[in-house]
């Protein structure tokens, strides 16, 4: 046993499985795409992320996709 005052489940939309999480909250995830591109220049990548919202058409939920640059990336991963 560990004493703690602060416990972070980090289990993603998997935590509601737990029955001590499940019955304090409700969890969600949302399944979502992930593409890998790799520029040319790899000395080009800027360590800057974007966070974006947009509506893909009137009246449809809004989305929220995010960029996070990893010059590091292989096509092997």
């Amino acid at each position: 046993m560990v004493d703690a005052d602060v416990v972070v489940l980090v289990l993603g939309p998997w935590s509601g499985h737990l029955e001590v999480v499940s019955e304090v909250f409700d969890v969600s995830g949302l399944k979502v795409h992930s593409i890998v591109l790799s520029p040319r220049e790899t000395e080009k990548i800027t360590p800057h992320c974007l966070f974006l919202s947009y509506q893909p058409e009137p009246g449809a939920k809004m989305l929220d996709p995010e960029v996070y640059p990893r010059p590091t990336v292989t096509d092997q991963e």
